[in-house]
Order: structure tokens, then sequence, then C-alpha cells
């Protein structure tokens, strides 16, 4: 691979640019660099080195311009270590989507017949390109399928869609392999962990999307450029918080979510949306940010709804679609003049944007008439000489770069997460933790209800003696906090978990961490957290009843106490991953808890449960749970108080799981077989 001439601008904020590297030098390398390319990790540092080597001692002409320029600190001279070394273009030919048909079951056939369903044809036929350098805005009325092209474009979202076509991605020399190894996708929706600041989130976003060849100190020194790129030093160290409590302003957050995905410095900029939520200030500025970044060599596609014509006027391309099709594609200054040569001349005083949209949009009760309008207008441009050079552009780009993956067995073999398994379950086990600890008061709630609830059960039950009539108050005691423990904790989780999909979803997706580590670091702060409150829910009523007070009893209580909250924290993950939200999943908690309260082996005896719903033993853990607490209550118990005549109870397992037991009645203390307490004589 030939040696490339390095990018004719640094970022925005760097100063001046550097001259070639030596012919013995090699590539720099790339913020995501591809399996099998020759680039090495040493050469990360080369543009810092050389730029340093280049830093005049004084005042003096730019070797570049011959400008004089003023001295600035180090600092703020020294460039980022991503550098812009490849320039990327996007093509897409003769893509079609259309709905999945869904096949009726064989019996619903054969009892409704079989009903012709037919696909729902979302685009027809759509191609494009965008090169290196341009900002291009996708236009189009809603419906038209503007979201559904960046969707495919991105490979986001397409479980239900059956897709046609060709996209690639290549830099001139080859069709590249892995496209999200070289783009990021901006989503509308800012998706946050509320409880961190900008910078702690930056920090964790650099660790985990950043090579792990690059060294901490040259990822922390991005983050600060990062800082400064998008004006974000002012807010660093504010929390970014969330729609409960207060935090960052919408515009910092959109451009907090842009500053996420451009720590590596992609070259592929996919953007939803960006101006969604914001003012016509902010929004410009936006924009302009991007204008920028496109002015250094990025590819940035943008989905965009009716811009200002200030905003309008920034973009590069413009591409229009309008129902499934393409309407037009190419330069913005051009776009005017293209639709005034098919006869829809734009008022002087109108924004083009809104001209286009009004134009190519399907009006309520004018279906007939505006598909008709729309039909002409696509078929135009596919005639015209813009859809031409599209085209031609299309099969020139292919033609260059010569290398085509026919099928996933002939993509070279990559590491999809940059950190290692260990970075990955330290750095979200301390992001899991800061989100339970700067919440005080929950921390203070789950404190007081669970000091609080102990209480009230200690008082309840409170100093039981070992009678008779007992029993049935330190079983039911017994039960009832397999119960509360049971129920309570996988209810809490389901409460947070379904509301963090989504976020570990689109970071999952960006190559930052695998779900297996996510789930093990949030299943680990969960566990701590309710393990303790049900230790100290159990604890203190436990010595407020008087249970068995022999040492090795009270702490094999505590174990089968805090193992049975280890399993339903476990369930409560589970629940919380198959359901879509958490209303779903509280819902379905309700029959599941019901039944295992009722086969718990405190209202009916395990082993006269019916045939048909013995399978419940085995799926529910009250069973064996609370049958392992009463073995543990009663098994060194050796005398009783005054019993009951004609009462029989097995003092020990009456869920029928353990072996042991002993009866207790008045024959049996009459027999000999139990012995009284002096105080019962």
């Amino acid at each position: 691979m030939s040696t490339p001439k390095m990018s004719s601008l640094w970022n925005s904020f760097k100063g001046w640019s550097l001259k070639n590297k030596p012919d013995d030098s090699r590539p720099i390398l790339a913020s995501s660099p591809l399996e099998g390319e020759s680039y090495k990790l040493e050469d990360v540092f080369y543009m810092e080195e050389e730029m340093q080597s280049m830093d005049p001692a004084g005042p003096g002409p730019c070797p570049e311009t011959g400008i004089e320029e003023p001295v600035v600190p180090r600092r703020q001279r020294r460039s980022s270590f991503v550098a812009m070394d490849r320039r990327i273009t996007l093509l897409w030919n003769d893509v079609w989507v259309q709905t999945k048909v869904k096949r009726r079951g064989k019996i619903c056939e054969k009892i409704c017949g079989r009903l012709e369903e037919r696909p729902k044809v979302i685009l027809r036929g759509v191609s494009g390109l965008a090169r290196p350098g341009n900002l291009i805005a996708i236009m189009g009325a809603s419906g038209a399928g503007k979201s559904t092209l960046m969707n495919v474009l991105t490979e986001h979202s397409l479980g239900s869609l059956e897709v046609r076509g060709q996209v690639s991605v290549s830099d001139s020399i080859k069709i590249l392999p892995y496209m999200d190894e070289v783009s990021t996708y901006i989503q509308q929706e800012d998706v946050f962990v509320g409880s961190l600041t900008v910078r702690e989130h930056l920090i964790l976003q650099a660790r985990l999307r950043m090579s792990r060849g690059i060294s901490l100190e040259r990822k922390l020194e991005r983050v600060e450029d990062i800082l400064e790129q998008l004006s974000l030093v002012k807010c660093a160290d504010s929390r970014i918080g969330n729609p409960k409590t207060s935090g960052i302003s919408a515009g910092e957050r959109k451009r907090l979510s842009f500053a996420s995905e451009l720590l590596t410095n992609p070259p592929l900029l996919f953007c939803d949306e960006p101006t969604s939520g914001l003012d016509s200030y902010m929004s410009e500025t936006l924009i302009s940010m991007l204008r920028q970044l496109a002015l250094e060599g990025h590819t940035i596609l943008c989905t965009i709804h009716q811009p200002s014509s200030d905003i309008y006027s920034m973009f590069d391309r413009l591409i229009l679609i309008a129902d499934g099709r393409c309407a037009y594609q190419g330069d913005v200054d051009k776009a005017v003049a293209y639709f005034a040569r098919l006869g829809y001349q734009s008022p002087d005083d109108y924004c083009p944007a809104d001209f286009f949209i009004d134009t190519l949009s399907i009006r309520p009760g004018e279906e007939k008439n505006c598909h008709s309008r729309v039909d002409v207008l696509c078929n135009a441009f596919a005639c015209s000489t813009e859809s031409r050079v599209v085209q031609a552009s299309i099969e020139e780009e292919i033609f260059q770069a010569r290398t085509v993956y026919e099928s996933n067995d002939d993509l070279p073999s990559r590491t999809r997460y940059r950190a290692t398994c260990w970075q990955q379950v330290c750095l979200l086990l301390w992001r899991c933790a800061i989100d339970v600890l700067r919440e005080p008061s929950l921390l203070k709630s789950y404190l007081v209800t669970s000091i609080g609830l102990g209480i009230f059960l200690g008082l309840l039950y409170l100093n039981q003696p070992y009678n008779q009539s007992s029993i049935q108050n330190i079983n039911g005691f017994l039960f009832l906090i397999v119960v509360q423990i049971s129920t309570t904790t996988p209810a809490r989780i389901a409460a947070v978990i379904p509301n963090e999909v989504p976020l570990v979803s689109r970071e999952h997706r960006s190559g930052m961490y695998s779900t297996t580590w996510y789930f093990l670091a949030r299943f680990s702060i969960e566990i701590v957290t309710h393990v303790s409150q049900s230790l100290v829910v159990f604890g203190i009523a436990y010595y407020m009843i008087g249970l068995n007070r022999n040492i090795l009893s009270f702490l094999v209580a505590m174990g089968t106490t805090a193992l049975m909250a280890v399993t339903s924290v476990s369930f409560g993950v589970f629940l919380s991953v198959v359901s879509p939200t958490s209303e779903i999943a509280l819902n379905l908690m309700i029959p599941i808890f019901f039944l295992f309260t009722l086969f718990g082996g405190f209202y009916m005896n395990p082993l006269t449960t019916p045939v048909y719903f013995i399978w419940v033993r085995f799926v529910s853990w009250y069973p064996a749970v609370y049958g392992m607490l009463q073995v543990n209550q009663w098994v060194t118990i050796q005398t009783l108080g005054k019993l009951c005549s004609g009462f029989v109870a097995g003092v020990a397992d009456v869920s029928g799981i353990f072996s042991t037991g002993r009866p207790c009645s008045q024959d049996a203390v009459e027999k000999g077989k139990v012995k009284t307490t002096k105080a019962d004589d």
C-alpha cells in the first residue's frame, strides 16, 4: 500500500497544515483501523511529533502559507492523535426495501383460507453517492422513506424489512469490509446516564471506543480536545441529568451526543434529525459545526425536516425522497433551477426547503393528484442529466475500488470491541455504581424501608416463645419473608433495567462493550444493593422475634436469605430482558408470583399437589427456601412449651422438600417423646 498524503487540514482549532510525510515513513493510524492493513500503533503519535519538530520557537511565518503567526501555548497547538488520514466514499445502488410478508399458520389457513397479503414497498430503486468533504441533506415529506434510507445505509432497525441492492463504502482503493469501522450514527434521541458529568461520560466513551493500543493519557487529551471543539468546557463538570432531574440544556445534550461519536474522528457520519428539539440559533450552530467537519474531509449525511434558509444554504448536496423514489440529487444551489426547469418555480421570498416539501408531499384528500405529480417528478429525474452523472460516478467508484466481498465468509476477521473484557467489566461496574451512589434519595429510601420493615415484622412477632401456638407464627414469618424478598426485588429491577435498554442497545451496536459484560456489571451492583437490604430486614426481625439463637443456625439463615435475594435479582433481570417495557414486566410478575406463593409450601403441602401442577415446584424457589428456613429453625430445638391437645404439625419442613421433621403434639409430650420446659410445667 503506497504511502498516502496527509489530510490538507487539521481540526479547525489546530491552525496550519503539514507537509507530506517522508518517503520512508508509514501511514498514520486511523481511528478504527481495519484488520489486515499495514497500520502500526507507534504511528499514532506521528502527527504530534511532526508538529512539535516544526513548532517555531517564536513568532514567524507559517511554512505552508507564509503568514506571520502569533505564538500560542503548546497545549493549544498540539494536535489530537486521531488523524483523518482516510477519506471515505459511500455509495448505494438500486436499493429496494419492502416489508416482510407474514405467513399464516397452516391451521389458520385451513380455517380462514389463504389470503393474499402484498408487501408494502418503501424504497424503489434508490441510488446515490456521498463523497468526502460533502455535507449532504436528505429531505422528504413524512412517510417518504428518508428514515428508511438512513436505516439501510447504517444497517439499523431492519428486522422487519427485506432489502435488496448494494451499499458500500470505499477509500478509493478498495471496498471496505465493515462499515461500522469507519462510520458512526448519531441518532435523534439523546440517551445518557444522567448521574454522570459531561467529562466523566466522555472519558468512559473514550476508554471503551478508542483503540486499546492508545494510552490512557492520550485518550484523556482527546476528551479535552472534544470539549473545547464543541464548546462543552463550561458544563464539563455538570451532571448530564434526565427528565426527572435538572442537568445540562438541550443544546448541550445534543452537542454531547456528537462529542461521544466524534471521539474516534470517524470519516463517515450519519445524523438523524440533528436539529430536532433545538432553537434556530442552536440549530444553525450545530450545522455550522457539521459544515466545518465536512471541510476537514468527513463525509456527512443528515436527514433534516424543513430547515431554515440559512441552514439549508450550509449544505453542499441535496437528496429529495418522495414516495420511496429519488426526486432530486445534486448540488443545493442548483435544486431551485432544476425544479424551475420542470415547471415548478419557487417564489423568491420562499424557503427552498419548504417549497420542495410542499411540492413533494402527499396531501390528505388529494392523494391521486399528489401521487401523479410525484411520479412525474421522479420519472423526470430518472431521465435527467443529474441522474446519469450520479450513476456514472457510482460505476466509476465501483470500478476503482476493485476488491468486492461477495459473502460474509470472504470478510477478514476482526476484533469488534476495542476494550478488553476486563476493562469493559470494570468501567461498567464503575458507571453502575456511580449511578446508584449519586442518588442519595434512593439510597435513603432503601435504608429507611429496610429498617422500618424489619422493625415492623419484629414488633409483630416480638419474642415468640417456643410452644405449639407459636409454631404457626414463626413459620408464617419465615414464609412472609420469602414472599416479601422474592417479589419486591424483581419489581424494583423491572422498573429500572427496561429503561436502560435503548442506551445499552446503542452502545453495544457502536462496539463499546458486550451485553454479557453489561449484564454482569449490572447484576453485580443489583446483588450488592438488594442482598444488603434483604439481610437488614431479616437480621433485625430475626433478633426481635427471638428465632434460633444458635450461631450456626443464624449464619445459615442469613446465607439462605442472601441466596434467595440473588435468585430474585436473577429472575428480575430475566423478566426485564424479555419485556420491552417496565409495565409489561410488572404485569407478568403478578400471575407468576401468585403461582409461586400458592405452591410455596405454606398454603398447600407440595406433597399433595395435583400432578398437573407439579411443574411449579421445579420452576419456583419458594418451596426450597421456605423448607430450608424451617429446617434450620427447628432442627436444633429440643424442647417446647405447652402444646395444644389434638393438634399435630410438622415442626420442621411442612413444605415437603426435606426429609426431616419432628411431630409435636400433646400426645407426644405425654409419651415422653418431647420434653417440656420448666416454665410450662
